[in-house]
C-alpha cells in the first residue's frame, strides 16, 4: 500500500513539473520588409517570448511561434512596426 502511494506521488510529481527549454537561431536581420532608405528610429529594446505545452516529447519550433514571439516584442514597445538586427 505505502509502495503504491510513493509510485503514485513520484509519477504525479513527474508529470506536474514541466521542462522549460529555449532555442537559438542565431541573428536575424529585421522581422518585416523595409524600403532601402527608409527613416528607421531605433526605438529601444524589446523581448518577446512564445511558449507550447506537450505532455508526451519536447514540442518544436514552427514559424507560427516564431512569429508570435516577434509579435510579442513588438507589442511591448508602443510605436514600433519592425525589428532589426533581432536574435531569435
Amino acid at each position: 500500500m505505502k509502495r503504491t502511494f510513493v509510485g503514485s506521488l513520484v509519477l504525479v510529481a513527474a508529470f506536474l513539473t514541466g521542462c522549460t527549454q529555449s532555442y537559438y537561431t542565431g541573428m536575424q536581420p529585421q522581422s518585416h520588409f523595409d524600403f532601402p532608405n527608409s527613416n528607421v528610429v531605433p526605438m529601444g529594446r524589446a523581448s518577446g517570448s512564445a511558449s507550447v505545452s506537450s505532455i508526451f516529447g519536447t514540442p518544436y519550433v514552427t514559424s507560427d511561434m516564431m512569429e508570435e514571439a516577434v509579435q510579442d516584442a513588438l507589442r511591448k514597445v508602443p510605436g514600433s512596426d519592425i525589428l532589426i538586427d533581432y536574435q531569435t
